[in-house]
């Protein structure tokens, strides 16, 4: 949606007026490397985004990018060694302060 947090090909909640796009493979190897990528409309460059992993019901940081020209992002991930799911979002931030929230978002790890 034009005012809401879009996902591609991820359905979810729409939470504020930034839309946050996310690319994420639906599977990866266990202890490979993969990239979660995406932008941010009108994101000035230099916006800190993060991903955030959801650990026994609880969204945890674990890692964070800046944005480029266009409010482009890229963060590389090394997969866990043991197989199940991944459940992630992706969050762009000012301070302490949370701006938007992208819908959250699976990976299968085999």
């Amino acid at each position: 949606a034009e005012d809401g947090i879009r996902d591609i090909g991820v359905t979810g909640v729409q939470t504020c007026a930034l839309p946050i796009s996310v690319r994420a493979p639906a599977s990866v190897s266990a202890r490979t490397m993969f990239t979660l990528a995406g932008s941010v409309s009108q994101a000035p460059p230099g916006s800190t985004v993060q991903r955030q992993l959801k650990v026994n019901g609880t969204w945890q940081s674990r890692g964070a990018a800046v944005t480029v020209k266009g409010g482009n992002w890229r963060i590389t991930v090394t997969a866990p060694r043991n197989p199940g799911t991944l459940t992630y979002q992706i969050v762009l931030v000012s301070g302490s302060k949370e701006i938007a929230r992208s819908s959250a978002f699976v990976i299968r790890v085999n």
